[in-house]
């Protein structure tokens, strides 16, 4: 266990830094962080990808509020609401730039695994 490197993700649904006008607002962003930074601690993962960050600032916020030795790394890519991923991890991060190779994936394959993944049922489906 002492080599596992434990991944988790996790959709925080719109962490977005209140703009100081609001104290309720303000407020209930505080506790989101609280709330956030002790699960993402209490679980001991090692590297968390979140989902539905609304600003760099927000995921700065996050990584001071977890303290520590936590690094963040924050997509400059962002939808057409203003919302991207980040990326933290209790060791340093390091970029890579250069070309980026997709595993070929057949359909089978694709098939195959969702069958295995899901109990016979794949992505999207409904229940019999």
């Amino acid at each position: 266990m002492a080599n596992d490197l434990i991944v988790m993700t996790w959709n925080v649904e719109n962490l977005f830094r209140p703009d100081g006008t609001d104290t309720s607002a303000a407020e209930t962003y505080a506790a989101k962080l609280t709330y956030l930074a002790g699960l993402i601690s209490g679980t001991g993962a090692d590297v968390v990808a979140l989902q539905e960050i609304g600003s760099p600032q927000a995921a700065q916020d996050l990584q001071a509020t977890l303290g520590g030795a936590w690094q963040a790394v924050v997509s400059s890519h962002l939808d057409d609401r203003g919302i991207r991923v980040a990326v933290f991890a209790r060791h340093p991060l390091t970029a890579r730039h250069g070309r980026q190779t997709r595993l070929p994936l057949l359909r089978s394959q694709l098939r195959a695994f969702r069958t295995r993944r899901h109990g016979g049922r794949g992505f999207g489906s409904r229940p019999a």
